[in-house]
């Protein structure tokens, strides 16, 4: 018999094996890791706009409207000297994945002195800057802010 170098093919096909596993738990990771960074981001941007509507409260006396009667985005009426909420944030952020599930939401209650701002996490992060551990008395509709759910809701700071 003639001595050959080489691998046998159930070496070769254990070798495979074993780098597809691990391939796979690499990519499990990875995707969970996007996931959380994209909450990480989406709590990130209600703070911008929790911001931006601080210094429009401060310079308007009030917070904008909504923009429709359903949840949306801020309606920049109602502030004089052609202050806008665009003086404060130059655009309105959008979801990371910019899909109809994912939005943020903002809600103002009618005299315009109070306001909440939600949004959809990916993971049951249970975040402890969750300012909100309710929806405002003022707001019915079925948004829950409770920290042990996907919601995340702020309101004025």
């Amino acid at each position: 018999m003639k001595n050959q170098k080489g691998f046998t093919l159930i070496e070769l096909l254990v070798v495979i094996a074993i780098i597809g596993i691990m391939s796979a738990l690499v990519l499990a990771s990875f995707s969970a890791a996007k996931s959380r960074s994209r909450d990480v981001k989406r709590i990130s941007d209600l703070s911008n706009i929790q911001l931006a509507l601080a210094g429009y409260f401060n310079r308007c006396g009030d917070y904008p409207a909504m923009a429709s009667t359903s949840a949306g985005y801020p309606s920049d009426t109602g502030c004089p000297s052609g202050i806008t909420l665009g003086t404060y944030i130059a655009n309105i952020p959008t979801d990371p994945t910019n899909t109809g599930s994912f939005i943020y939401t903002y809600y103002a209650d009618s005299g315009k002195d109070d306001y909440f701002l939600h949004a959809t996490l990916e993971n049951n992060n249970n975040p402890t800057n969750n300012s909100l551990s309710s929806v405002p008395s003022w707001y019915t509709p079925g948004v829950n802010c409770s920290q042990t759910t996907y919601d995340y809701c702020v309101g004025p700071k």
